[in-house]
């Protein structure tokens, strides 16, 4: 890769792909490899809680001009895509046994080895995904390479964590296993993760330094906890992306400067991100690509199709505690159907606020 440490890197016309849809038919008068260049790649920053992953990943693309996609943030998975509504707004109606169950929850729970923390579990796996394949659509139709900020790869360590301290039921860790693995599969897997890495001990002071109450209060984030999320990452998830693109891990015990940047950036840098091996496990989603499984690519990422044969589930029944009590349904779907921001296309509703008079 080439740093160009903050200056802009010559990339060819980049195609319209937020405005204008990327077809069959497109893909005959626009290439898509005639953009890809030696910065054409993705890197995935990981690392525990609190150790400074969207900074370092914001850093980093900066150095190599590349395109950052932070953390997918919690609200996304209570919101609606269409009109941005917090589907949180109905747990007013709702008893406590059947509300949308979020992080704030989870860390004041006096009870998670109910596993309702699953929920957000699996809602985090799909709006990753989401972000990922946004990235790639974003590379592919760009040339620009691309740095996220905890992918859908590594989504299982917090699961494997919070089963191994208690917090998910054997059902649901099944569950979630099978929804896990069919799919990230359909994904091209990263060129490069960067592993910040901190012992807990450090975590924990950092956790107390960034100063969320609920997250310095919280029982349930244990050391345990914390230690678990560290181990899955380095016996687990770690080995199993050395086998197809390349892993640095990167001391984040003291604050990483300015030379440290710079250092680190010298070392990307001289880091060889390809194959000539057909044999090679590494890079194998990225050898020898043709223009036509570019292309192919290039439509599939940005189709709302991958993300539905993927994640259209039959509903977990053998995991009671993370869906809603039956007995609370017809209050949920009634108020759910009678919401304004529900029963109207995005602009329509008088209630919040729209008008809806020269939209015909």
């Amino acid at each position: 890769m080439t740093p160009t440490y903050g200056a802009p890197y010559p990339y060819e016309e980049p195609f319209p792909y937020k405005t204008k849809k990327f077809t069959m038919l497109t893909e005959h008068f626009d290439y898509t490899l005639p953009r890809f260049n030696e910065n054409t790649k993705v890197i995935v920053v990981e690392g525990n809680l609190a150790v400074g992953k969207h900074k370092f990943a914001e850093e980093l693309a900066k150095n190599f001009d590349l395109k950052l996609f932070p953390a997918t943030d919690e609200s996304r998975c209570f919101r609606l895509e269409t009109n941005n509504f917090d589907l949180r707004n109905f747990n007013q109606f709702l008893p406590k046994r059947s509300q949308w169950y979020d992080l704030e929850d989870f860390l004041t729970d006096p009870n998670p080895q109910k596993g309702r923390i699953g929920f957000l579990q699996l809602s985090w796996l799909v709006h990753k995904f989401q972000t990922y394949c946004q990235a790639l659509t974003h590379l592919f139709n760009t040339g620009q390479g691309v740095v996220i900020v905890k992918s859908p790869f590594s989504n299982h360590v917090f699961t494997d964590a919070l089963y191994k301290c208690g917090y998910l039921t054997p059902n649901f860790n099944k569950y979630y296993d099978d929804f896990d693995r069919n799919s990230v599969c359909e994904l091209l897997k990263p060129h490069l993760t960067i592993y910040l890495d901190a012992p807990v001990n450090v975590i924990r002071d950092k956790i107390t330094a960034r100063g969320n109450p609920l997250e310095v209060e919280s029982k349930n984030l244990t050391d345990e906890y914390l230690q678990a999320i560290e181990d899955f990452y380095k016996k687990k998830h770690l080995p199993s992306m050395a086998k197809s693109g390349v892993v640095m891990e990167v001391d984040s015990t003291e604050i990483i400067d300015d030379i440290d940047l710079d250092a680190i950036a010298e070392e990307v840098q001289n880091i060889n991100m390809q194959t000539e091996d057909s044999e090679d496990t590494k890079f194998r989603d990225w050898f020898d690509m043709s223009e036509d499984y570019a292309s192919y690519y290039r439509r599939r990422f940005a189709s709302d199709i991958l993300e539905r044969d993927c994640f259209s589930r039959d509903r977990p029944i053998e995991c009671p505690e993370i869906m809603w009590h039956d007995d609370d349904l017809p209050i949920l779907n009634n108020h759910i159907r009678q919401h304004p921001a529900v029963m109207y296309e995005p602009g329509w509703a008088k209630e919040l606020g729209h008008n809806p008079t020269w939209r015909f």
